[in-house]
């Protein structure tokens, strides 16, 4: 991490690759670093000044909301049809990530072997 100033306002700079990148699906070093807003600073028992970052946060609820909506969705893509109940989105989306674990893990057997 560092800290970068841009227009009178300091940021904290980091690197941090995108998921494409990590799976090898775009070039290595394509991602845009994050920018974080530094709101001040505070020190740490040494006797350094760390930077806090405002970073924004969000709500346990506000994000089960939008895994619903997510499963929804996807339960629609699928399955071409509403779900009837979240709970059935939801049952599926779990489901389908467990088969997408269970793949992942057979080819890391396979690759072990040879």
């Amino acid at each position: 991490m560092k800290i970068i100033e841009e227009n009178g306002k300091k940021y904290a700079e980091m690197y941090c690759p995108s998921v494409a990148e990590v799976m090898g699906l775009t070039p290595k070093g394509s991602s845009e670093p994050l920018r974080f807003p530094v709101t001040g600073y505070v020190e740490d028992s040494a006797g350094d000044n760390l930077p806090m970052l405002g970073i924004k946060m969000m709500t346990d609820e506000k994000w089960q909301k939008y895994a619903e909506e997510g499963a929804v969705e996807h339960f629609r893509e699928r399955y071409g049809r509403d779900p009837e109940s979240v709970q059935e989105a939801l049952k599926a989306e779990r489901a389908f990530i467990a088969d997408l674990d269970r793949e992942e893990e057979e080819r890391r057997k396979r690759r072990v072997r040879v």
